[in-house]
């Protein structure tokens, strides 16, 4: 009758030395892998060493083992709990200086589609793209100089990399992605963050760029831009203020 709980604790340990790696190679890459690695083991030997010592004590003052074993688990739930809330691991985008001096990072590459989670589902499945949960944001924007009052479905999606792509529904008013799809559905735009919005915004028109769609509120700004040598997508700016 001992054989299963011999089973469990041998999977469960053998599982977590695996996915210990895979989750340090996914969140931080492969780069600083050794560091992390090197940074965690001190920690972990040392709480090892003393988990023993303090169950020993807490069975010599109560007589049971059961308080200091049920310590030790409701720990584990916590740190269970604390890599839930932690989400989807994000590469972080490396920077490029701007002729004007500011700092431009890739963000995600946009896609239009008619059923979002049609769409999100196949990815999901076929390529192991793990996506947020799907939002509805009711906003207003300006699109080609008129004010447009607009709802939307939208979700991220992460590869194993960090790779992130963004997937657009329209539910009510006009996209910034039908002005170069229409009612077609499939690539739409390239997005970036930019420290300076309005120097960005100049440099892009002087190089014959044209914004046709723009978004401002207290906490983020983006515009689109399009022009016919972007080859049928546009090119959206973020802005954090």
């Amino acid at each position: 009758m001992r054989e299963p709980p011999v089973i469990l604790f041998g999977i469960g340990y053998g599982a977590g030395l695996i996915c210990k790696s895979l989750v340090i190679s996914r969140y931080f890459g492969t780069g600083p892998f050794a560091l992390v690695m090197g940074t965690m083991a001190p920690l972990s030997m040392s709480l090892s060493a003393l988990s023993p010592y303090l169950i020993g004590l807490s069975y010599d003052h109560l007589g049971s083992y059961t308080v200091g074993l049920a310590a030790l688990a409701a720990l584990a739930l916590v740190a269970a709990f604390a890599q839930l809330l932690a989400g989807p691991p994000q590469r972080r985008p490396s920077a490029v200086i701007t002729e004007k001096g500011g700092s431009m990072k890739f963000l995600h590459v946009g896609f239009a589609v008619k059923d979002i989670h049609r769409s999100i589902g196949l990815y999901a499945e076929l390529f192991g793209i793990r996506w947020e949960p799907v939002k509805e944001y009711p906003i207003t924007t300006w699109v080609e100089a008129r004010e447009n009052p607009s709802r939307s479905l939208v979700t991220h999606g992460y590869t194993d990399t960090g790779f992130e792509f963004e997937m657009v529904e329209n539910v009510a008013g006009i996209s910034a992605d039908s002005l170069v799809l229409g009612e077609r559905e499939g690539l739409s735009h390239l997005a970036f963050t930019v420290d300076d919005l309005a120097a960005e915004r100049a440099r892009l028109e002087a190089s014959g760029l044209k914004m046709v769609s723009e978004f401002k509120s207290s906490k983020v700004d983006f515009q689109f831009f399009k022009d016919e040598r972007l080859a049928g997508a546009l090119v959206q700016f973020h802005g954090e203020r």
